[in-house]
């Protein structure tokens, strides 16, 4: 055991690799990977290549936003519905969306699609 205490304290000596810097996406790109979550959670790797090409990315920082994003929305989800089922009569974490509001919500989404990925703003 102290073998391995002693290997892990001249690790921890040596000099860790600097750190990346933090990508900070443009408008653009932010704008287009956020309409495109709207309507797709999980994209496939092979979209998820083709929108890294597009918005100048690499396919791996696409594929981390998906996840974050995916894992917002989950944390974004349970917030919003800590004390808001109260009112229909569900368990606390249920959930309620009228057809009416998913229509809108699509028609929101397919117009916000349409506008980020206009070929002008590429």
């Amino acid at each position: 055991a102290c073998k391995r205490k002693e290997e892990q304290q001249s690790l921890t000596e040596q000099q860790p690799a600097p750190k990346k810097p933090r990508l900070v996406f443009t408008d653009l790109q932010r704008r287009t990977l956020q309409a495109i979550f709207k309507e797709t959670k999980r994209p496939s790797k092979e979209m998820q290549v083709t929108i890294a090409r597009q918005l100048g990315l690499e396919p791996s920082t696409v594929g981390n936003f998906f996840m974050n994003a995916r894992r917002r929305s989950m944390d974004k989800w349970k917030d919003d519905n800590e004390g808001g089922s109260k009112m229909c009569g569900l368990p606390p974490g249920g959930t309620v969306v009228h057809m009416s509001q998913m229509a809108q919500m699509g028609n929101q989404t397919n117009a916000m699609v349409g506008h980020c990925l206009g070929e002008d703003d590429l």
